[in-house]
C-alpha cells in the first residue's frame, strides 16, 4: 500500500463523518487507521483535518491551542510521508490562523471584561500556526500593550520587528514601551529607533524617540543634534523645542536653553511645562550670577553693580512665569513649596524681605 492513499476503512468512514460534521468520530476512526498503518499519509492529513474543525468548536483559546498542538504533529507527519500534500496541508494551517485572528480581533475590540486576554490567546494561537506571520505577532504585543503588560508585549513586537516586514507604529509602539514604559531600557530602545530613523525617516515622532533615547542613555551630544537637526525641517516644532531646552536645562547650559524655551514658549504660552522650564532657566541663570558676585573682592564695585543688574533682570523675567506656574499649582491642586521657595529668592532680591509678597511665599515654601 502507497504512503498517499488508502483503503483502510477507518479512513473512507472518517471522511463520511466530517461530511456530516461529526468531527470527534471522524477523529477516533482517522486515528485507528494511523494505528493500523502509521505510514497512512492521508489518514494523518484527514486528521490533522479533524483536529482543526474541533478546534474551531471550542470557544476558549487555551483549548484550542491543545488541538492545534496535535494538529501541528499530524500535519507534518503527512508532510514528512506525501510531499506532494504540502499545499492541501498548508491550507489548514491557513484557515485556523484566520479564524484566530478574526475572534481575537473581535475580542480585542470587545468591552467585555477579560476579552483582551482572550484576544492575546487568539494571537498566540495564530503566531503557533504560522510563525512567520507578522500580523500575529504585532496584533499579540497590542493585546499585551492594552492590558499594560509591557514587558510581554515586547516580545512579540521583537519578533515582529525582526522578520522585516512590521508596521511603521510597531517600532513606535516598542519604542515607547522600552523608553517611557520599562525602566532602564534605553539602550533597548535605541536598538529599535535608530533602524526605524532610517527607515522611515519622515517619522518625526520617531525621531523625537530617538533623541530622548540618547539622552536617557546618556549621550546627551548626539540628542542635541538630533533637536538642532529636527529644528532645522520645522522650526515651530514645539515638542522638539521643549525637549532640547529642557535638556540644554539639565546640562547647566542656561544661555543656550533660554532663546530656545523662549521660542517654545511663543509657540505655546500656556504650556505648563514650557512656563515652568523657561522659568527656571531665567532663574537658575540669576543664581548663577548671583554667585559671581559672592565671589567677588569688596573693591569690584563696579562689577558687582554689572552683575546685580544682569541678575535682577533674569530674575524679574522669571518672577511672573513663576507665578503663573503657583496659580496653575493652586488651581491643579498640587503642591507649591518649591515654587514658593524660588519666588522668595526673587521677592527678597527683588521687592525686599519685608515685602508681603517676600513674606507670604515665605510662609508658603514651609518655612
Amino acid at each position: 500500500m502507497g504512503a498517499g492513499c488508502s483503503s483502510d476503512p477507518n479512513v473512507e468512514g472518517g471522511k463520511l463523518n466530517m461530511n456530516s460534521k461529526d468531527y470527534a468520530t471522524a477523529l477516533t476512526k482517522f486515528e485507528k487507521a494511523i494505528e493500523t498503518n502509521p505510514n497512512n499519509a492521508e489518514a494523518w492529513k484527514y486528521k490533522a483535518m479533524a483536529l482543526a474543525e474541533i478546534a474551531k468548536g471550542a470557544t476558549d483559546p487555551l483549548v484550542r491551542a491543545t488541538k492545534y498542538a496535535d494538529m501541528a504533529t499530524a500535519v507534518g507527519k503527512a508532510k514528512e510521508l506525501d510531499p506532494k500534500q504540502v499545499a492541501d496541508l498548508g491550507r489548514i494551517a491557513l484557515s485556523s490562523w484566520a479564524l484566530e485572528i478574526n475572534d481575537g480581533v473581535n475580542a480585542f475590540n470587545s468591552t467585555q471584561a477579560g476579552m483582551a486576554e482572550k484576544a492575546a490567546g487568539h494571537f498566540k494561537n495564530a503566531t503557533t500556526l504560522l510563525p512567520d506571520s507578522t500580523y500575529a505577532f504585532e496584533l499579540l504585543g497590542r493585546s499585551f500593550y492594552k492590558m499594560e503588560k509591557y514587558e510581554e508585549a515586547a516580545g512579540p513586537y521583537e519578533q515582529a520587528i525582526k522578520s522585516g516586514r512590521a508596521k511603521e507604529d510597531t517600532y513606535v509602539l516598542l519604542g515607547n514601551i522600552y523608553l517611557y514604559l520599562l525602566k532602564d531600557r534605553a539602550n533597548d530602545a535605541l536598538r529599535i529607533l535608530e533602524p526605524a530613523a532610517t527607515k522611515f525617516p519622515g517619522n518625526e515622532q520617531i525621531s523625537a524617540m530617538l533623541t530622548d533615547a540618547y539622552r536617557k542613555s546618556g549621550q546627551a551630544d548626539r540628542a542635541l543634534a538630533n533637536y538642532k537637526a529636527q529644528d532645522e525641517k520645522n522650526p515651530r516644532d514645539f515638542d522638539n523645542l521643549l525637549r532640547w531646552g529642557n535638556l540644554l536645562l539639565q546640562l547647566d547650559k542656561f544661555d543656550e536653553a533660554m532663546p530656545v524655551l523662549e521660542r517654545a514658549l511663543s509657540l505655546n504660552s500656556e504650556d505648563e511645562n514650557v512656563v515652568y522650564n523657561i522659568g527656571i532657566a531665567y532663574f537658575n541663570k540669576a543664581a548663577a550670577i548671583n554667585k559671581l558676585m559672592i565671589e567677588l573682592k569688596p573693591d569690584e564695585t563696579q562689577k558687582f553693580n554689572t552683575l546685580k543688574g544682569e541678575r535682577d533682570n533674569f530674575f524679574r523675567k522669571a518672577m511672573p512665569l513663576l507665578e503663573k506656574v503657583r496659580a496653575q499649582n493652586t488651581a491643579a491642586k498640587r503642591d507649591n513649596k518649591q515654587i514658593c521657595q524660588s519666588l522668595f529668592s526673587i521677592y527678597a532680591q527683588i521687592l525686599g524681605t519685608k515685602d508681603p509678597k517676600t513674606t507670604e511665599a515665605y510662609s508658603c515654601a514651609g518655612n
